[in-house]
């Protein structure tokens, strides 16, 4: 069987055909987190629950103290009122919580302000225009900040399992990295990320088939995509922080390239603090 963990929507029917496998549940609805829980855990391991309510804002969110074992990763459109945040701070802190923000320039200022309260965040990069400045900064403030403060993603995610020797997607933040992470609906029907799944692209069918899915050959393509700049000898095969972004912003990085100054500040940073753990740590004993 394979040791992917399934992405799958709240649907009681295909979770219970599911057995050993480790699940990211979907769902929109904060009430169902404590059934998903409950049903995800019975004849499976819960990775996550994924809970989408990107038209609400943080505060809009129905925050229960059941939820503290639960590990969630929230989308929302925004914080909402600073002093509604401030009244739920506390519970907040207790939860197993990411919450992620559209990296507007809203998401970014507000994405600071949660880490500074202690909260985990990250960011989204679904709009065409970005401000790579304010990322950069906000790179920095999450890399080179004090201790004590949440954790931003996807660069925590880039500082904890940056290895020179391999290619990495960061996309695993978002559950999307199909070397991890395979999609899967409702009819067992299976995808490698879930903008595929929804538009029917699907490379296999049955949870019966994983056991297979390194031996097929979309599954396969898929995992060589990152080689395709320098086949293409595009402008990222030349850019310096390839194996830390793989080419994800090709499609929109302009002239300004500002994607290659932020890719490559951060991995910079990932190069001192890999050196920096792996150095021998001075005594002061003669």
């Amino acid at each position: 069987m394979s040791d992917h963990i399934l992405v799958c929507p709240c649907d009681e029917a295909l979770i219970s055909r599911i057995e050993r496998k480790a699940l990211v549940v979907r769902t929109d609805d904060a009430g169902w987190i404590r059934e998903i829980d409950r049903l995800a855990n019975a004849r499976n391991k819960l990775h996550a629950v994924l809970l989408s309510s990107r038209k609400e804002s943080l505060t809009g969110v129905p925050f229960d103290e059941d939820w503290r074992e639960i590990p969630i990763a929230l989308h929302v459109a925004g914080l909402g009122p600073f002093n509604e945040l401030t009244e739920r701070l506390a519970l907040l802190k207790e939860l197993n919580i990411r919450v992620f923000s559209p990296a507007s320039p809203e998401g970014i200022r507000e994405s600071r302000i949660l880490a500074s309260l202690g909260i985990d965040c990250g960011l989204t990069f679904e709009a065409e225009e970005l401000d790579w400045d304010a990322l950069d900064d906000l790179m920095h403030y999450s890399v080179y900040g004090r201790a004590g403060r949440g954790t931003i993603e996807p660069f925590h995610h880039v500082m904890s399992h940056y290895d020179p020797r391999t290619p990495m997607d960061f996309d695993s933040v978002y559950f999307e990295n199909p070397r991890r992470y395979l999609h899967i609906d409702e009819n067992e029907n299976i995808a490698l990320n879930h903008a595929a799944l929804l538009r029917g692209e699907f490379i296999a069918q049955g949870v019966s088939s994983l056991g297979s899915i390194s031996q097929n050959d979309e599954y396969q393509a898929a995992l060589a995509v990152w080689q395709e700049p320098f086949l293409q000898r595009s402008a990222c095969a030349f850019c310096p922080a390839w194996r830390i972004c793989l080419g994800k912003f090709a499609g929109r990085r302009g002239e300004d390239a500002g994607c290659r100054t932020l890719f490559s500040n951060l991995l910079d940073a990932a190069d001192s603090h890999r050196t920096r753990e792996k150095s021998p740590r001075a005594s002061c004993r003669p």
